[in-house]
């Protein structure tokens, strides 16, 4: 999945579908996106001027929530995982499953999306 494809997957395809699994190139790939959109609105405004900066976190907290459950069903985890990132140590394993390698087999979450034929 290229980054455009990824963007447009999250965002306007599956904004917040928690089923199903997300690959690396989708999760990576969005909040790549989400990183580059942060660091524009932080660099092209100033202190005073918090309500882009707001706003897009707004209107992101879902996708992200969402794009990373679906990675965590990726590699055979639940969703609820994420919740891990409340405490500082738990970043470390989230991190770890993040960036881990899907199996090519389906899971109970679904198959793997980078081999069915359903990648828009």
């Amino acid at each position: 999945m290229n980054f455009i494809t990824a963007i447009k997957t999250v965002l306007f395809k599956k904004y917040a579908n928690f089923n199903g699994r997300a690959s690396r190139s989708e999760f990576w790939f969005f909040q790549l996106a989400y990183f580059l959109l942060a660091l524009a609105i932080s660099v092209f405004t100033t202190s005073e001027q918090w309500l882009p900066s707001v706003a897009l976190d707004v209107l992101v907290i879902l996708p992200v929530l969402a794009v990373s459950a679906r990675r965590l069903h990726d590699t055979g985890r639940s969703g609820w995982n994420q919740l891990w990132a409340i405490t500082i140590i738990g970043l470390i394993p989230l991190l770890y499953w993040y960036c881990s390698k899907s199996s090519d087999e389906g899971n109970r979450f679904g198959s793997n999306p980078l081999l069915s034929d359903n990648i828009v």
